[in-house]
């Protein structure tokens, strides 16, 4: 009955989700395809409140279809709602996006995310690395992506990591890049003004991310 009722859940916040986007898919894809973030933002300003629920819907939808460039959308919800409640939007529906994806792996989709994996040819390994410790594991992968967050997000759904150790770990590990791209995009219009901070924090996080996943890597061996 419980597996049951996760499995509603789940279906039903993405069909809520593609339902809330779906009223403003048309125009915002030519909006982004035009590159025009000026006309994107004064789009979703028009939205009035509803622009909070695209705004997120999109992120989620972003990471199941990727078909809008996940920092066009950063960006705009950054421009909209500020930095604070911009980076809160997309902190928070990429963490969604990952948690229905990680409940999809493990109650409906094994076979799905199995296939899904089976390009990744080290996969086995990586799943030993998030069952020695999950909690800790799941964080330090999150930090430093040395494999794509859908794979992580599908190969923690199927594997023996508990619900809780991946939402927390999650919603930690995701908030320096999120912070990061929030605060890239909350420059980009005034780019020549901002482009020296833009520069130093793009320069330093990517230097301390390469660091990371080179000792990840050696530390599971994958290198």
């Amino acid at each position: 009955m419980g597996d049951g009722i996760k499995k509603i859940g789940v279906l039903f916040l993405l069909a809520a989700a593609l339902g809330i986007v779906i009223l403003g898919l048309g125009p915002l894809r030519d909006r982004l395809t035009d590159l025009n973030m000026t006309l994107i933002v004064d789009w979703l300003r028009s939205l009035g409140l509803i622009a909070v629920l695209i705004g997120g819907g999109l992120i989620i939808l972003q990471a199941f279809l990727p078909i809008f460039p996940f920092i066009g959308l950063v960006t705009a919800n950054v421009l909209v709602f500020g930095l604070v409640g911009g980076f809160f939007i997309n902190w928070t529906s990429s963490v969604l996006a990952s948690i229905l994806m990680f409940y999809l792996a493990r109650s409906t989709g094994r076979e799905w995310a199995e296939k899904k994996l089976s390009r990744y040819p080290k996969w086995t390994r990586i799943n030993d690395f998030l069952q020695a410790n999950g909690f800790k594991s799941i964080l330090t992968l999150r930090l430093f992506p040395i494999i794509p967050p859908v794979a992580l997000n599908l190969l923690s759904g199927i594997s023996k990591v508990g619900a809780r150790s991946y939402v927390a770990a999650t919603s930690l590990g995701k908030i320096p890049a999120i912070l990061l791209q929030s605060m890239i995009g909350n420059d980009l219009l005034s780019f020549s003004e901002n482009k020296t901070r833009i520069l130093l924090l793009a320069v330093g996080f990517g230097l301390v991310l390469f660091i990371g996943m080179k000792v990840v890597r050696k530390k599971m061996k994958l290198s």
